[in-house]
């Protein structure tokens, strides 16, 4: 296939002090070699080194900025706002992309024109225990979960620069939500997703990703995407909080066993009333949240 034909990409690195990963990270965008190409490095104004390596790859970039922002949402919403090609994604300083992945995406784009996004499978890679890395692979069944839970993996989903809606099409205000909505609201606007088992990225677990220290504060700003996007006239996430939750914590702490017992079984009771008025997807998406973040 002429590679020629392949559409244009823009790939946006993000990164504040991660001067031990950020190199890595431009190198395996650099080497994919994919002909249509632009990068972007958006630097939050780091002092660790970082500007020096940027500087030394300034060739090969299509542009970088090193100044203060408010956060990651800030760093993508500029990084978004440079691009100029017809799909496009971004990269956190301590991710990388797998050889041959903007390959496999623009060809697939090439030859699927209704798709709007398409998502990957990824490796999660233990940095300091690689006999835990595993690959994770998307489908379907991920978006049946949404708002409830975020299954899909960032850095392996690619899509339409048309889909983007305003200046900040990643809301500022969250900070470690943002591309969960931003899946959110491409399934308001009936985008097209595709899927692949194909390994596009490797998402580097380090003990300090924000999506395993941010605890409540991932589930209070999913309270207000579900609400957003959820269409229930009483979210499921109001019985979760304020029963079902409670309930499950006084049958794992309380001193009788039949104390424990009881709340036990009201619980279960109250899943199985919520299954049957509300999204069973959902319902289990909400139950997987509240096991991850609830600590």
């Amino acid at each position: 296939m002429e590679t020629a034909n392949f559409p244009l990409m823009s790939t946006v690195i993000i990164s504040f002090n991660q001067a031990g990963y950020l190199e890595e990270a431009i190198r395996s965008v650099l080497l994919q070699e994919y002909p249509r190409l632009e990068i972007f490095v958006i630097d939050g104004g780091s002092n660790d080194g970082s500007i020096e390596i940027i500087r030394a790859y300034e060739p090969w970039l299509t542009g970088w900025v090193s100044e203060c922002d408010s956060g990651q949402s800030e760093a993508i919403n500029k990084g978004l706002a440079r691009c100029t090609g017809t799909i496009v994604n971004w990269l956190c300083s301590d991710d990388i992309l797998q050889p041959g992945a903007l390959h496999r995406v623009g060809r697939y784009f090439l030859e699927h024109p209704e798709t709007d996004v398409l998502s990957g499978a990824a490796v999660y890679m233990h940095e300091n225990q690689p006999d835990l890395n595993y690959i994770k692979r998307c489908s379907v069944d991920d978006l049946d979960v949404l708002p409830a839970l975020n299954n899909l993996v960032q850095p392996s989903c690619y899509f339409r620069r048309s889909l983007l809606q305003g200046e900040t099409p990643v809301r500022v205000d969250l900070h470690y939500t943002m591309d969960w909505e931003l899946w959110c609201q491409f399934l308001e606007r009936k985008a097209k997703w595709s899927f692949t088992n194909e390994v596009l990225s490797a998402y580097r677990v380090t003990g300090a990703n924000k999506a395993f220290v941010g605890g409540r504060k991932i589930l209070k700003e999913m309270f207000g995407i579900y609400r957003r996007y959820c269409g229930e006239l009483v979210p499921l996430t109001f019985w979760f909080r304020w029963l079902f939750i409670p309930l499950n914590k006084r049958a794992n702490v309380a001193n009788r066993t039949t104390s424990s017992r009881i709340f036990g079984r009201l619980a279960l009771v109250l899943l199985r009333i919520l299954n049957r008025l509300y999204s069973p997807s959902r319902l289990r998406g909400l139950e997987t949240a509240f096991q991850w973040y609830d600590h």
